[in-house]
């Protein structure tokens, strides 16, 4: 349909914590594809270990890249604002928290870094919900044709996407794993503005101040 490409909030610092996570999923992924490991134990299936090391197993080539992609796109800016010592707490925890929604909620087995990346960019609709996100549509009749939308527009139609996944499709896609991570990025979006522990700029309303709550 179409995919964005580029979020215009400024990257203040450079994001290295999130490189390094990008990589490290990677690394991950090769290592265990490659024969090394079996697959089996980072599956997300219970109370365990694989509540932390289904963040960084994927289905196939796709997926991670998929995966990959928005986190390069979301946790840049994130790590940017809230540090590179910062990001690897809360990425960590975002996959933890999602993978526990998941289980409680959903219980098959799962893996993939989607709850922690819908995480980060709930950080982001916290954040920067009024930012525009530059997009290029991918069919073919409007193949190359670009538009920019605010963040709450773009996030909110994903995640009715994902809500209607969670209800309605069969898909193997852990929607609720999604929903979960969102909702954890917003919550952890507002401890952070609350305690001022993010660097944002006086003309950046969060989304409570778009709600009319604030």
């Amino acid at each position: 349909m179409f995919i964005p490409y580029r979020a215009e909030v400024e990257v203040q610092v450079e994001p290295i914590s999130n490189f390094i996570v990008i990589s490290l999923t990677f690394l991950f992924f090769l290592f265990v594809y490659s024969g090394s490991r079996a697959i089996d134990p980072y599956v997300l299936d219970g109370y365990n270990a694989s509540l932390f090391f289904h963040g960084f197993m994927h289905g196939n080539l796709s997926h991670i890249l998929g995966n990959m992609y928005y986190l390069f796109l979301f946790g840049n800016v994130i790590c940017s604002r809230i540090g590179n010592a910062t990001y690897p707490f809360i990425y960590f925890c975002l996959i933890f928290i999602s993978g526990i929604v998941h289980v409680v909620f959903d219980g098959a087995p799962a893996i993939g870094a989607s709850g922690a990346v819908n995480g980060i960019i709930g950080i982001y609709l916290f954040l920067y919900p009024k930012t525009k996100i530059n997009c290029a549509w991918t069919l073919i009749w409007a193949w190359g044709k670009k538009f920019r939308v605010s963040a709450y527009w773009l996030i909110g139609f994903w995640f009715l996407k994902d809500l209607y996944g969670a209800f309605e499709s069969n898909a193997p896609i852990a929607y609720v794993a999604h929903l979960g991570g969102l909702f954890s990025g917003i919550l952890a979006g507002w401890l952070m503005y609350e305690n001022n522990w993010v660097k944002r700029q006086s003309d950046e309303p969060n989304l409570l101040q778009v709600l009319g709550f604030r």
